[in-house]
């Protein structure tokens, strides 16, 4: 059995998602900001999917409101990099 580099991107995609449904994760903001970022750089570079990282980089959003300065500014520059590749 040969495993496709899609395969992995789908596991790997999976594995953040997970942890980032983790209460010990979303109660921690610096380790939740840290994650998150990480995430919509993943889905940026390797999956080359810049529409769904836009998508959830805004649910994020959503999602939790106490974000430091630092992830508001750098979302903000990756949401607006994807706009402007959009």
């Amino acid at each position: 059995m040969e495993i496709s580099q899609d395969h992995v991107f789908a596991v790997v995609d999976a594995i953040f998602k997970y942890f980032l449904k983790q209460n010990k994760v979303t109660s921690e903001t610096a380790e939740y900001e840290h994650l998150s970022l990480k995430y919509i750089t993943f889905m940026i570079k390797m999956l080359k999917n810049h529409t769904r990282a836009n998508y959830e980089l805004k649910v994020l959003s959503f999602l939790k409101t106490d974000f430091s300065s630092y992830f508001k500014l750098i979302s903000s520059f990756i949401s607006q990099n994807i706009l402007d590749i959009l």
